[in-house]
């Protein structure tokens, strides 16, 4: 974030000046990784990767649909970042935004390959889902869907709190492979990455690469 910036910036919530507190990672001109506050209101605002997030502390950095105010994914307390930040880890402030989009698809999990690799990847595809038309009308199929759906749901259930207890940990893998080889990957190598390998959402992946 260019530090001129700073004095068209005003605050979302009293319309206050903004200045810089702290600063983790800066140059002459630009702010990459610290903190901002309102002159007015005294409300804090993390800046990730010379981004600045204009959100409330009590409030979550989270995924929120397209076109709606749908939460996809809830994301980790904007808190919690500010926090990161004043303790001077920049790493883990970064992770609490990486977010998997597709935490409950069934591919999904974290396999950090070397960057050189991932141009030659591509991202995973799940099987489409079948027709009305193609639904198997068999009673023995229909008995065999009634004993195992109970047991498929449990399985998800379980699959989704191991993810969800694990989440911290991927967000710091993912966040130090990318501060590590930021030099080396390309736009495509980090949505292949992302949406690929983290999220198991390829068609959101094949959504942004034809952007």
């Amino acid at each position: 974030m260019n530090k001129w910036f700073l004095t068209a910036m005003r605050c979302p919530f009293c319309a206050g000046k903004l200045q810089q507190t702290l600063a983790l990672e800066a140059s002459d001109d630009a702010l990459d990784y610290g903190l901002l506050e309102c002159g007015g209101c005294a409300s804090e605002f993390p800046v990730i990767e010379g981004i600045p997030l204009l959100l409330p502390a009590d409030s979550n950095g989270s995924i929120y649909a397209e076109t709606a105010e749908d939460v996809l994914i809830k994301g980790a307390p904007v808190s919690a970042i500010i926090a990161a930040i004043q303790a001077g880890d920049k790493v883990t402030a970064f992770g609490l935004l990486l977010n998997p989009v597709g935490l409950n698809a069934p591919s999904w999990r974290l396999s950090l390959p070397p960057p050189d690799e991932l141009t030659s990847q591509d991202t995973r595809t799940s099987a489409a889902p079948s027709s009305p038309g193609e639904a198997n009308t068999n009673p023995q199929h229909s008995l065999k869907q009634r004993v195992l759906e109970p047991l498929r749901k449990a399985y998800r259930r379980a699959r989704s709190r191991y993810r969800q207890a694990m989440l911290p940990s991927w967000r710091l893998q993912l966040a130090e492979y990318l501060q590590r080889h930021q030099q080396e990957l390309s736009a495509r190598d980090v949505i292949n990455l992302y949406f690929g390998e983290y999220s198991g959402d390829a068609e959101i992946g094949h959504y942004f690469l034809c952007r």
